[in-house]
């Protein structure tokens, strides 16, 4: 949900012109916060049954603080789609927002105790029972009107109480029924109940509450309370002022400094709509008069208090100390920072959001399954911080390039000390990268970042040396080549000289290598990774010359076969890899000589080629190339101060004939051509 509106957001454009339309989406965005507390509340009651005694009892705590944070998001979505910008086809009423909030977390079974007590007490004086009528205050201050309705037929006409109440006492309870579900034509005796439905079926109802409070009936009931010829009128006549938005009255009969608030903003509207600037002073006076204004420690209510007073800095903190819940104040913080609710300057603003979300990016690192999650966070912080106004002070501008900075390295945190044990996983860790991170229109993230840190490498030179302790040398060359790390000179050094005097299967050992080559395309390629490239092809090609048969041979002379094509383009190809080996100035820019060691095992590759019967394969300069090469394998043998082996020996030998016959034919050939 998060990364979606973050999406839309920059859609739309963090600058100040684009603001209104970005306030727009912050009220739908805090509704599926609140959907989403109720879907885990659900889901914790569903099961605490099932726990263990200890279990239990942490799940009911974590139950009791879902249900504030549901409770305070809830109350976050009524107060922010009422401070943006709306559609002329949407219709709000703050009041009635409120009572629904208050019904939702207050159900009326709470209050149903008293409306099972005598409305009367027992005796000669048939006095008011106060528990009784103060649970009909509650259900009128909650709107519970069917429950309201309900009561007040008790000491109705058809009542079992009637007679207790006298003709004055029936004709109120009939003219308060009215009011609350009275019939009558819509707009000219419209009841509280009717009000209620518009409200539901989004219709503005100023005019039609005016019509309410103006009804007749009114008049009437205060004429009835007046006479005091019922047991019932002064219970009555707190009724009314209580429906007339009387201060003193509500205050003294209300359970709550919360449901003070909440029956005045109702019952307080007059001609003018009452806003959420009126619900912030109706907060302070509620808070003052119960002394609710003084700090407790952890207390459950703060959030709510600091939402209704508008003091969103306040909601953000307290989410976390007191409900211990940095997760709705890391997004509380960013929703009143993309709308720009927060007070004092936006520089504060940005700073306090990434403090929040910084935090709860800690908490997410704590689990090994959700570093995808925490870097889903910091790119989302990354690309919405943005320098809003041009104007901005050098302070600011200051600080955005250190958050930057921050996230920077909380990223490269992140991803590197994830722990890797495939190449799946590392070819998975890389697309995390931070410099490799690209914002929604294709930019990278911290493209203008003077620190940027080579997170990639690190991690490819980590795996790769990890490979090389398992054995897996040219794999570990793959990584570490990719990483351009510094050991890729000595261990390709090591590997080639390993796949020179390799077994059979080593040209398939060799395939990370070559994958590697054939990724990079030929650029940047380090030499010696280039030499086994260049060795690796030469083997599979000597493979094929060294399989010729003798028809094979038949058919290169006679040139019919269609194989013959194939083994000729084979051997020249062979022919000057082996030379290329040999002379570094027929390499090219990207290719070198092999290392003089080297050089017996390439000759002895001479002998196949020459054989094969493949025509004009060496020139007479190529031959005496490489009898040049062999004279400097003797050459070496004297210089280390060594006696060759009778192996070794015995392939000079073999090599030196060879190369004999091979210059004696391209003489031959270049004799007869000229």
């Amino acid at each position: 949900v998060w990364s979606q509106s973050i999406s839309r957001a920059l859609s739309v454009g963090m600058s100040d012109a684009n603001l209104d339309a970005r306030r727009m989406l912050l009220a739908e965005e805090i509704n599926e916060y609140k959907e989403l507390y109720c879907n885990l509340l659900t889901r914790m009651v569903e099961n605490v049954d099932n726990l263990q005694e200890v279990d239990a009892a942490l799940a009911k705590d974590m139950l009791s603080r879902l249900y504030r944070g549901h409770q305070a998001w809830h109350l976050a979505h009524i107060i922010i789609k009422h401070l943006s910008p709306r559609p002329a086809s949407l219709n709000a009423d703050l009041p009635f927002d409120l009572v629904h909030w208050m019904q939702e977390h207050n159900p009326s079974d709470l209050f149903q105790g008293g409306s099972t007590q005598p409305f009367l007490t027992d005796g000669a004086t048939c006095r008011a029972n106060d528990e009784w009528w103060r649970t009909l205050y509650h259900f009128i201050m909650h709107v519970y009107i069917d429950q309201a309705v309900e009561m007040l037929s008790l000491i109705g006409r058809e009542g079992s109480y009637a007679y207790q109440c006298g003709e004055d006492g029936l004709e109120m309870v009939d003219v308060m029924i009215s009011l609350l579900v009275g019939g009558g034509e819509a707009g000219e005796n419209v009841s509280l109940f009717e009000l209620e439905n518009m409200v539901d079926n989004n219709m503005a109802i100023d005019s039609y509450w005016r019509v309410w409070t103006t009804r007749k009936e009114w008049s009437y009931l205060d004429k009835l309370v007046q006479k005091g010829a019922s047991p019932i009128c002064k219970k009555m006549a707190t009724m009314v002022k209580i429906m007339k938005g009387s201060e003193d009255e509500i205050s003294a009969n209300a359970y709550s400094w919360l449901q003070i608030v909440v029956t005045r903003m109702l019952f307080g509207r007059s001609e003018t709509v009452l806003g959420v600037a009126d619900l912030a002073s109706y907060a302070d006076d509620a808070l003052t008069v119960h002394g609710q204004f003084v700090r407790k420690p952890e207390d459950e209510e703060s959030v709510i208090k600091d939402l209704l007073r508008l003091d969103m800095q306040g909601a953000v903190q307290h989410f976390f100390t007191d409900l211990k819940d940095w997760w709705s104040s890391a997004h509380l913080a960013d929703v009143l920072y993309r709308g720009k609710y927060l007070p004092f300057s936006q520089l504060f603003a940005s700073n306090m959001r990434t403090y929040a979300i910084c935090n709860y990016i800690d908490i997410l690192l704590c689990s090994n399954n959700m570093w995808q999650v925490a870097m889903a966070y910091v790119k989302g912080v990354v690309e919405s911080d943005v320098l809003v106004d041009e104007s901005t002070s050098v302070e600011a501008r200051e600080r955005w390039r250190v958050r930057r900075q921050e996230m920077l390295h909380l990223a490269h945190l992140i991803v590197s000390r994830q722990h890797i044990d495939s190449d799946v996983k590392c070819r998975h860790l890389l697309q995390y990268c931070p410099e490799d991170a690209r914002d929604i229109h294709g930019n990278h993230l911290w493209e203008d970042s003077e620190l940027i840190v080579k997170t990639a490498s690190e991690i490819q030179c980590a795996w790769g040396l990890r490979l090389y302790t398992r054995g897996h040398e040219a794999a570990s060359l793959y990584w570490l080549a990719r990483a351009e790390s510094k050991l890729v000179g000595t261990l390709a050094s090591q590997s080639l000289h390993a796949f020179v005097q390799g077994v059979d299967d080593s040209l398939y050992r060799m395939q990370p290598i070559l994958q590697y080559v054939e990724e990079a395309g030929g650029e940047d390629i380090p030499s010696e990774v280039q030499l086994i490239r260049t060795y690796s092809r030469m083997r599979e090609l000597m493979a094929t010359v060294s399989d010729l048969s003798l028809k094979d041979r038949q058919s290169l002379r006679s040139g019919r076969s269609p194989r013959s094509a194939m083994l000729v383009q084979a051997g020249r190809e062979a022919a000057k890899l082996l030379l290329e080996l040999l002379d570094e100035s027929r390499g090219g820019e990207q290719r070198r000589a092999a290392p003089r060691r080297f050089w017996p095992e390439l000759l002895s590759y001479s002998i196949p080629l020459i054989e094969s019967g493949i025509p004009s394969l060496f020139s007479s300069s190529d031959m005496f190339l490489c009898l040049q090469a062999l004279q400097d394998v003797e050459s070496s043998f004297k210089a280390d101060r060594r006696k060759p082996t009778e192996a070794e020996g015995m392939r000079v030998q073999s090599i030196r004939l060879a190369l004999a016959r091979g210059l004696s034919v391209s003489l031959q050939q270049e004799a007869s051509t000229q």
